[in-house]
């Protein structure tokens, strides 16, 4: 009888063991189930947190995208317009070679300058608002392109007295050479060993030319 119930003892416990590996086993899939859910949500939640944090780039960039697009494509607008213009004028018999290149360099600018207003805009700033900003820095700026403005002041004087023009040999403060190219900011020598020599235009205005 002893060993008729230790054997019996023995059968029951194996046997709770046993059920108790299977309720293990039968549970163990829905617990990686729920933590894999629950990883699942932590990497959503740390994605969209990261989103938030850049998202304002991403206005930024579709911007900038633009912008450099209508810088590239005004770019060669201006070029392409300023070339044919050029062309245009210069096959007028009438035309002054040196009239013609300045007015095709002015219309390139002005073109630039409507490009740059475009860009301006994509960023979310207004002509208006541009006009009124440069209005108030006049002062600043004028003192930053001092050189700059002198020089184009000086082109349009260049071209209302006309002391030299296109294909004219010319001294102009000590250096000589063949005009090549008179445009708003700079004007162009080349020397007869074929170096080209820049003038800026208030440099020029401001020195003695001879024109030969």
């Amino acid at each position: 009888c002893v060993v008729c119930h230790t054997i019996f003892g023995f059968c029951a416990l194996a046997s709770h063991d046993a059920a108790s590996d299977t309720f293990s086993f039968a549970h163990e899939p829905a617990k990686k189930a729920e933590s894999q859910e629950i990883s699942d949500e932590k990497g959503l939640k740390v994605m969209e947190q990261m989103m938030e944090q850049v998202g304002w780039l991403g206005p930024l960039l579709i911007a900038a995208a633009k912008a450099l697009a209508v810088l590239v494509v005004g770019w060669m607008a201006a070029g392409a317009v300023s070339g044919m213009l050029r062309r245009k004028l210069r096959s007028i018999p009438e035309m002054d070679a040196t009239l013609a290149n300045f007015s095709a360099s002015m219309v390139k600018w002005v073109i630039l300058l409507i490009v740059l207003v475009a860009v301006l805009g994509i960023f979310g700033v207004e002509a208006t608002s541009l006009v009124a900003m440069l209005g108030a820095a006049t002062l600043a700026i004028g003192l930053a392109l001092q050189g700059t403005l002198s020089d184009l002041a000086a082109g349009f004087m260049l071209i209302l007295f006309r002391p030299y023009k296109i294909d004219q040999y010319v001294d102009i403060g000590g250096t000589a050479g063949t005009v090549v190219d008179l445009n708003l900011f700079v004007t162009e020598l080349a020397t007869v060993d074929n170096v080209q020599i820049i003038i800026p235009n208030g440099q020029a205005w401001g020195s003695i030319i001879t024109n030969y």
